[in-house]
C-alpha cells in the first residue's frame, strides 16, 4: 500500500532495510523500490543492540561487518551494481556513545548516515501509541528536546 500511495502521488522515498528481515516474500518489494525510483539504505543487518552497543557504546567493528552483511545480501537482490551511501543507525545516532569512530569509518567507506528528529509514536506498544492529533503533537513535541543538530537540510 505503500508503495502504491508513493506512487500515485508520484513521491519518491528512502527506505532503510534490515537485513535478516530480507525474505523470499519480500525481495519482490525490494526490487520494486529499486524499479520506482525509491533509495535504499543500510540499517543494519540483525538491528540488534546488544551486538551493536554494548554498554550503549557503538561497536564499529560490527558495524562494518554488518554493513558487508548488508551490502551482500542486497546484491544477491538487486544485482551486482547496486550501491549506496545510506546508513541509519538502530536506535538513531543521537542515542549511542562512541560514534566517532563508526562516523570515520562510513567517511572512509563514502558512507552518510542518516539520523530520525522525532518520534512520532508508531513505534510505541498499541496501548501507548497516541490516536488522536493532539496526542500526536504533544508526543512528538516531547522527542523533540532531544534533537542536537538543527542546522540539517534534507
Amino acid at each position: 500500500q505503500v508503495l502504491d500511495t508513493l506512487k500515485k502521488y508520484n513521491v519518491h522515498a528512502t527506505f532503510f532495510l534490515v537485513g535478516n528481515t530480507l525474505t523470499s516474500e519480500n525481495q519482490k518489494i525490494v526490487k520494486r523500490e529499486v524499479a520506482e525510483g525509491h533509495s535504499i539504505g543500510f540499517h543494519s543487518s540483525t538491528h540488534d543492540y546488544a551486538t551493536l552497543y554494548p554498554n550503549g557504546i557503538v561497536n564499529t567493528e560490527e558495524i562494518q561487518a554488518e554493513i558487508a552483511t548488508m551490502k551482500n545480501s542486497l546484491k544477491k537482490i538487486l544485482g551486482e551494481t547496486f550501491q549506496t551511501t545510506l546508513w541509519r543507525y538502530p536506535g538513531g545516532h543521537m542515542s549511542w556513545g562512541g560514534t566517532e569512530k563508526s562516523d570515520e569509518l562510513f567517511k572512509q567507506l563514502g558512507i552518510h548516515w542518516i539520523d530520525w528528529n522525532a518520534m512520532v509514536g508508531d513505534a510505541e506498544p498499541l496501548d501507548r501509541q497516541p490516536t488522536t492529533v493532539a496526542e500526536m503533537l504533544a508526543f512528538i513535541n516531547i522527542h523533540l528536546r532531544f534533537i542536537r543538530y538543527y542546522n540539517i537540510r534534507v
